[in-house]
């Protein structure tokens, strides 16, 4: 059995990827507020040389109303503002605000600058949640399976394992935990975004009002500037240790890890709360983010480490994957990370040593076996076409007609890989998977939710398989507003499931007319 001292180094190791994953966020985020600043500062040099009077400009003379030619002159639209909606989406009725205020244009020289500056600071800030969002999840992502990897690898075996339920992270990230009630991005826009252009248009009015030298006014800009700066590195890297901890405990969950011990970096900057927690042993079920677990407190740098009992060696060894052709159990003590992924995550390729995760309904199962690829001579033209159009996983073909059931078995047989069919708005769509997964892009995942889109179905690799998996089986729940969905496998098998399983089976075979069947007399049989 490995020692604690083993686990905290590897689990360090995955701290600090998480770390400099956060670091990228945090250089993007100081740049994105960089840019704004230095826009604001452009559009006040501008108005300096266009209405100050040497380099100051009088209260009265910011207060007289702006023509439609100044505005235009200052690259001012409140129609392309609302258009683009930065704010709308967190700030409810704020494109209404900006509505009412450029009514035919009677606004205020300073008010335009005002909104200006709201104009700079909201494209910032979207941004900035956008990267966030992205960060966090991309971390959630690598800390769920790398966390698997290395307690697989310290128990010196390997058994399937779950992949991330994209639904479920979305409601993670959307979840508030810190003890303000609110999640990082209603702290982004209720808290940093108004308390950043408040200070800045204040500091703009405090200019007018005083006449101070401009340069003041810029030091002055800089300087909230760099509050938002600190402001937003905080945030960032607190979430980020948050989203670990996270993916941690729904990862030990998934190994049947009972508990989990607290890790923290101990050093000149350790805090004495830290210090204390260093070394604690918790249940999994006791686990509360800055009770029981990191972050207990902003910038936290602990994390926890699994305990590696002897029940949980006994329950590896006894989901421990056996190779099919050997019959052996697969051990993984110098399996990379990359291959150790290819195997097990969300892949029946591997059975259990008493074949617990073969599903067995009727005549339903998964040999993982794969069909040779047909000959060229007896590939339709329209599959040679989708094939030369789909070269790599994630790739998406739009089409006017849609591609039948028959076709993706035949695609999956040429590959090796799963393919899959979705409608969306009129559009029918095949995209191009990998050999464990189907792959449907975050913004056609947004189409298909915003239209109520259908997949209509999805091929699967090996010989017999339509056992929908876990992955299939989370898609469904997300598409609650389709009953229905179907696999098929490279040898016609088709079955036909709903969020909770297969609902049927039959084969394509019935569905082939004769004209079709010399294309397909290979896969079917005489």
């Amino acid at each position: 059995m490995k020692n604690n001292e083993y686990w905290a180094k590897r689990f360090k190791a995955l701290e600090e990827r998480s770390n400099a994953e956060a670091q990228k966020c945090v250089a993007e985020s100081m740049k994105l507020i960089d840019d704004a600043i230095i826009q604001i500062d452009k559009d006040i040099t501008y108005w300096l040389k266009r209405f100050a009077d040497n380099n100051n400009m009088t209260l009265a003379e910011a207060k007289k109303a702006i023509t439609n030619k100044e505005l235009k002159e200052l690259g001012w639209d409140v129609e392309e503002y609302i258009r683009k909606g930065y704010a709308n989406s967190y700030l409810g009725n704020w494109d209404k605000e900006l509505e009412n205020a450029s009514a035919k244009y009677h606004i205020t020289r300073l008010d335009a600058i005002k909104m200006q500056m709201m104009l700079f600071c909201d494209k910032a800030f979207a941004d900035i949640t956008e990267n966030v969002t992205q960060t966090l999840s991309n971390v959630y992502k690598d800390v769920y399976y790398r966390t698997a990897f290395e307690v697989q690898k310290g128990i010196g075996v390997g058994f399937s394992f779950a992949q991330v339920d994209e639904r479920r992270l979305k409601l993670i990230l959307e979840k508030p935990w810190a003890i303000d009630g609110t999640n990082f991005s209603e702290r982004i826009w209720g808290t940093y975004r108004p308390k950043l252009t408040n200070k800045l248009q204040q500091a703009l009015t405090d200019w007018c009002v005083r006449g101070t030298d401009p340069k003041k006014l810029a030091r002055q800009l800089s300087y909230e500037s760099n509050v938002a700066q600190s402001a937003c590195n905080t945030l960032i890297r607190t979430e980020t240790a948050q989203i670990c901890t996270r993916a941690e405990m729904d990862s030990y969950d998934e190994l049947g890890v009972e508990k989990y011990r607290v890790l923290e970096t101990l050093d000149g900057k350790t805090c004495d709360m830290c210090a204390d927690m260093d070394s604690k042993i918790f249940n999994r079920d006791d686990f509360e983010i800055g009770i029981t677990a990191p972050p207990f407190h902003p910038r936290c740098r602990g994390t926890t480490i699994p305990e590696v009992t002897d029940e949980l060696l006994k329950q590896g060894r006894k989901r421990a994957a056996r190779d099919p052709e050997t019959g052996k159990t697969i051990y993984i003590d110098d399996m990379s990370y990359t291959d150790w992924k290819e195997k097990f995550v969300s892949n029946d390729k591997f059975t259990s040593a008493n074949n617990d995760d073969i599903i067995n309904l009727g005549t339903v199962k998964a040999s993982g076996d794969k069909l040779s690829p047909l000959k060229p001579e007896y590939i339709p033209e329209n599959i040679q076409n989708y094939l030369n159009s789909l070269q790599k996983a994630g790739d998406s073909l739009a089409l006017d007609s849609c591609p039948t059931i028959k076709d993706l078995s035949l695609l999956s047989r040429q590959t090796g890989v799963e393919f899959a069919v979705v409608t969306v708005n009129g559009k029918n769509i095949l995209i191009r998977g990998t050999s464990s997964a189907t792959i449907i892009p975050p913004t056609l995942f947004e189409e298909l939710e915003k239209h109520k889109g259908v997949l209509n179905y999805h091929s699967h690799p090996y010989i017999g398989d339509i056992i929908p998996s876990e992955a299939d089986l989370s898609v469904a729940k997300m598409m609650h507003w389709q009953d229905e969905f179907e696999i098929v496998s490279v040898d016609g098998k088709v079955s036909a499931y709903t969020k909770d399983g297969i609902a049927s089976t039959s084969t394509v075979e019935n569905e082939i007319s004769d004209n079709d069947r010399i294309f397909y007399e290979e896969i079917w049989g005489d």
